[in-house]
């Protein structure tokens, strides 16, 4: 499915502008991180980045195939996982993402909503997101509708 593979290319390029210096972003940051970027992408255009749809779990915001996305890549050996405590972390295999399913505009995009980020805490962009309206007025378990972050300020919508 198309848009499986673009979903695992946004992933992808979003490890890569919004991980640490080290290279690695821990899994609950970059759940919320693509959330931002597809979220956000919708705010500006009307239209998702993905494709796929997102849930409210517990305290994270998910796409339904975030995880299966992330075993796939790390499966295929182009991320590696690592368990430090009780904290997953992603990092890339290399320096690039493929992005041949991205448009030039998506790859900006992705690129300064990661690098928005990029330094700050999973803290932060957890308490960020939840002040957001799609977070504040979804149940647990439920599908957020992508249409509502069109209600929020600008200037809460990312950063």
């Amino acid at each position: 499915m198309e848009s499986t593979e673009k979903y695992k290319q946004i992933i992808l390029n979003a490890i890569k502008y919004g991980a640490d210096a080290d290279g690695k972003i821990d899994e609950t940051k970059l759940a919320h991180l693509m959330y931002l970027v597809d979220f956000t992408w919708y705010y500006e255009n009307l239209s998702s980045m993905s494709g796929v749809e997102y849930r409210k779990l517990s305290r994270v915001p998910v796409a339904d195939v975030y995880f299966h996305a992330l075993d796939e890549l790390e499966a295929s050996g182009t991320i590696i996982r690592e368990v430090k405590k009780s904290t997953v972390f992603f990092s890339l295999i290399g320096s690039e993402a493929p992005n041949n399913s991205l448009s030039d505009d998506e790859l900006i995009f992705i690129e300064k909503i990661g690098k928005a980020w990029r330094g700050k805490s999973t803290e932060e962009i957890v308490n960020f997101t939840h002040k957001q309206l799609p977070l504040q007025i979804c149940k647990d378990n439920e599908i957020i509708p992508h249409g509502l972050i069109t209600q929020e300020e600008p200037e809460q919508v990312y950063l």
